[in-house]
């Protein structure tokens, strides 16, 4: 049996909801788009007001600074050195040497020609000297070819003393101008590490990997640097050692004239 007052009595449980006071509302068509459906709320009649009369909208806080802007602009920030300040120790450790190159002057090539000079004088004077050697003897004549001698060695030892210092100074120029290269890949690479930790840098954590990033490229750059002037001092000596004199002989005492060589005299008669 069914007792009093169960579902089973009213048919189903819509019937049940629609035959109470909220029928009304289950038999209420539902808003096609979100539009009708704010038309059918309290708010209908702000929809159709004009913009004037909408009320102004609250004043929002300010932004926070922008890291990123900071950075780049070289701001110091909160416990942190300024960029610049962090790019300060390797702007300083490239300009603790030259820039490698010589410009519009190149010693070098001057140090090149005078070599070729010499070499082209002395080619010119030994054919000299075996030329005086076969129409020329005599005492006078072998105190010139042994002056003559002694000035080729001399010439020679000139020669490759300009030689060698032009390439001891070309290979200084090369060693400065790739410590140049050298500072100048580490500088990028830390600016690129920079700008990378810009969004976070205002965290503890983003400083504490700027920070270190800094002090890691400067470690390079010191290394850098030291190789360098390593290379550098290695040359100097080369080019303290190419420093000393070379002996060259005096020029010949003049002496009285006594018409030329014998040998030379009968060359000249006519046959």
């Amino acid at each position: 049996m069914t007792s009093a007052g169960t579902p089973a009595e009213h048919g189903t449980i819509l019937d049940l909801i629609q035959g109470s006071p909220v029928g009304d509302a289950v038999d209420t068509p539902l808003p096609s788009t979100p539009l009708e459906a704010l038309q059918n709320s309290p708010l209908d009649p702000l929809l159709d007001a004009p913009l004037g009369d909408l009320p102004p909208l609250p004043a929002l806080p300010p932004l926070p600074p922008n890291p990123v802007e900071a950075l780049l602009q070289g701001q110091a920030l909160p416990g942190l050195p300024g960029v610049d300040e962090l790019f300060k120790p390797l702007t300083d450790l490239a300009g603790s040497f030259g820039t490698g190159t010589f410009g519009s002057f190149d010693p070098t090539a001057l140090l090149d020609m005078s070599s070729g000079m010499l070499d082209q004088a002395m080619s010119m004077s030994m054919a000299g000297l075996k030329v005086l050697d076969q129409i020329w003897q005599s005492q006078a004549a072998q105190a010139a070819q042994s002056q003559g001698l002694q000035a080729q060695s001399s010439g020679t030892e000139l020669s490759e003393r300009g030689t060698a210092i032009s390439g001891t100074t070309q290979t200084a120029a090369a060693s400065v101008a790739r410590g140049n290269a050298n500072l100048m890949t580490i500088s990028e690479s830390f600016a690129a590490t920079a700008v990378a930790a810009a969004p976070m840098v205002m965290t503890p954590p983003g400083q504490a990997m700027l920070l270190a990033s800094a002090a890691e490229h400067i470690k390079a750059a010191i290394g850098v640097v030291t190789q360098t002037r390593t290379e550098l001092n290695e040359q100097t000596l080369t080019m303290n050692g190419l420093a000393a004199p070379v002996p060259v002989p005096p020029p010949p005492a003049p002496g009285p004239w006594r018409g030329p060589p014998r040998r030379l005299r009968s060359l000249s008669r006519p046959p």
